[in-house]
């Protein structure tokens, strides 16, 4: 009889074991779902920025070319005068923090 009171015992702390494995399960699914969007979104900014990045450099170049001697002046003064170098190089810096942040897992997610 003491043996079977024991036996059920273990069992019913099993299944209670068992319910908060699931529900723990839960909650990081719960978790996981928002993070992997945002994670995502980041990816694309971060691909659509460098390729935007790419694109206007390209224009400016292509404008210099074309404009020659008598314009290159007015093409380097709008780009001075917007802050393309800046732009530039720091735009594509901010879309990758949420990026890294969402691609991350917490130490306590780590098995």
């Amino acid at each position: 009889m003491l043996e079977r009171a024991r036996v059920e015992t273990e069992l019913r702390l099993s299944q209670k074991l068992e319910a908060i494995g699931q529900l723990a399960a839960g909650i990081a699914h719960e978790i996981n779902t928002p993070m992997q969007y945002v994670g995502d979104s980041a990816h694309f900014l971060m691909d659509a920025i460098a390729g935007i990045t790419h694109a206007f450099d390209r224009m400016k170049g292509l404008c210099l070319e074309l404009a020659g001697p008598d314009g290159s002046a007015s093409v380097a003064e709008i780009c001075d005068e917007l802050d393309v170098v800046y732009l530039l190089d720091e735009a594509p810096k901010p879309s990758t923090e949420p990026y890294k942040a969402c691609s991350a897992s917490p130490p306590s997610c780590e098995r």
